[in-house]
């Protein structure tokens, strides 16, 4: 009840007279500013890091595989194509906490978050079940951090 003390002080000093809707339309305004109820919609900016860190899982999944990072982000379903790309999403989502699944899908094959979600839960179902695959991801994963550090 701030906001509505604040209001009529404002209201008074101000010599507002306005109708009980817009009054109670500002008080919930300043309520709203006061206390954000959607704070789950303010967007965090990826920093230069997460670009970075982009950058480096592209590269190392590169050098792994032998296939040059245009050829597995552009969009094609030949499955060496779609597993590097699946790897990419999977290590980004990992890595970086500060970007959205639609932000690493655009960066990564231009896929929507759908795809990215898709493609994290094939990897880490791939890992509980093939062991060659889990492997190749634990070697990957360990270039990545040592490029990282």
């Amino acid at each position: 009840m701030q906001a509505e003390q604040f209001y009529i002080r404002f209201e008074k000093y101000y010599g507002l007279k306005l109708s009980r809707a817009d009054r109670q339309l500002i008080i919930r305004m300043l309520d709203e500013f006061r206390n954000p109820i959607n704070q789950h919609h303010i967007k965090k900016v990826p920093s230069t890091e997460a670009y970075k860190t982009i950058g480096i899982i592209l590269e190392t999944i590169e050098n792994y595989f032998g296939i040059p990072q245009d050829v597995f982000k552009a969009k094609s379903r030949k499955g060496e194509y779609v597993k590097c790309r699946a790897i990419g999403h999977y290590f980004a989502i990992k890595k970086i906490k500060n970007m959205s699944l639609s932000e690493i899908g655009s960066l990564i094959g231009g896929k929507d978050h759908a795809t990215v979600l898709h493609s994290f839960k094939t990897v880490c179902n791939e890992i509980e079940t093939n062991a060659l695959y889990r492997k190749e991801i634990k070697i990957i994963k360990t270039k990545i951090d040592e490029t990282k550090d």
